[in-house]
C-alpha cells in the first residue's frame, strides 16, 4: 500500500484502531492553532498535511489566505466540502510534501501539525519559503506516543518528534514559544518559531542564513517567549 492510499484509508473511516489517528479526523482546530493564531503572521499561509483542513479553514475565516497540501485525495475532498463562505480564501491540493517545491520567501505563515519531515533537508526548504518575519507553527507527537513497529518503509506513518528535534533543526529561527508535554492526555510537542526580520538580520549577522545559519542568543529567544505571554 502507498503513503496516498493509507491516508484515503484513514480519511474515509469515521473511528480507526490505533488511537493516535484520531487526531486526524478531528474537528476542530489544532490547540496550538486555537490558542496562539494572534501571534501569527496575517497573510499567505501554508498549511503541510493539512488532513481534513480544520487548521487552514479555521485560519481563513480569521483572514488568513491558506493553501493546504496533502497526500490523500480522500482528505482534500472532505475538506472542499467544509469551506463555508466565498469570501474564505483557502484552497486544497493533493501534493507529496517531500517532493513540493515551495519556493523562496513564499509565505507569511506555515504550519506542520502532525507531519514530521522525512528528511532534514525539508527544514531548509521551509525555512528558505518563509518570508522574512514570518512565523511557523508545529505541533505534534513525541515518541512517547509510539504503540506500533515503525520501519524505514513506514516513514509516512512516522509524525512522532524525538525530545528537542525540532529545536535542531529550527536554530536559524526565533523560537517564541515551546514545550514538550502531556496535553490532553498525549504527550506532544509544541513549537512556534519566527525567521528573523531583514533588521534582524542585519543585527545578529545572520547572512545567507538558509544554508550556513548562525544560532541566535539564547536570551534574545527567552525574551520573545517572555513577551509572548505578557500579551496574552
Amino acid at each position: 500500500m502507498n503513503p496516498g492510499q493509507f491516508w484515503n484509508q484513514i480519511y474515509q473511516s469515521t473511528d480507526v484502531k490505533n488511537h493516535n489517528y484520531q487526531q486526524f479526523l478531528r474537528q476542530t482546530p489544532t490547540s496550538l492553532v486555537a490558542e496562539h493564531w494572534e501571534n501569527l503572521k496575517k497573510g499567505k499561509t501554508l498549511d503541510i498535511g493539512s488532513g481534513l483542513g480544520t487548521d487552514a479553514l479555521f485560519l481563513s475565516k480569521k483572514g488568513f489566505e491558506v493553501l493546504g497540501l496533502d497526500i490523500s485525495e480522500t482528505a482534500k475532498q472532505r475538506a472542499e466540502k467544509n469551506i463555508s463562505s466565498a469570501e474564505q480564501k483557502v484552497e486544497f491540493k493533493v501534493a507529496d510534501i517531500e517532493l513540493h517545491l515551495f519556493g523562496l520567501l513564499q509565505y507569511d505563515t506555515i504550519l506542520m501539525n502532525y507531519y514530521r519531515p522525512h528528511n532534514n533537508r525539508l527544514y531548509q526548504e521551509i525555512i528558505k519559503s518563509l518570508k522574512f518575519g514570518g512565523t511557523l507553527l508545529i505541533e505534534s507527537y513525541l515518541v512517547d506516543e509510539i504503540n506500533e513497529v515503525l520501519g524505514k518503509e513506514d516513514d509516512y506513518k512516522n509524525f512522532y518528534f524525538k525530545h528537542n528535534e525540532l529545536l535542531k533543526n529550527l536554530t536559524p529561527l526565533r523560537i517564541l514559544f515551546y514545550r514538550e508535554a502531556s496535553i490532553q492526555g498525549k504527550t506532544r510537542v509544541q513549537c512556534i518559531a519566527q525567521k528573523p526580520t531583514d533588521k534582524d538580520v542585519e543585527k545578529y549577522n545572520l547572512f545567507n542564513m538558509a544554508d550556513s545559519p548562525k544560532e541566535i542568543k539564547k536570551s534574545a529567544q527567552m525574551e520573545l517567549a517572555e513577551s509572548l505571554f505578557k500579551k496574552k
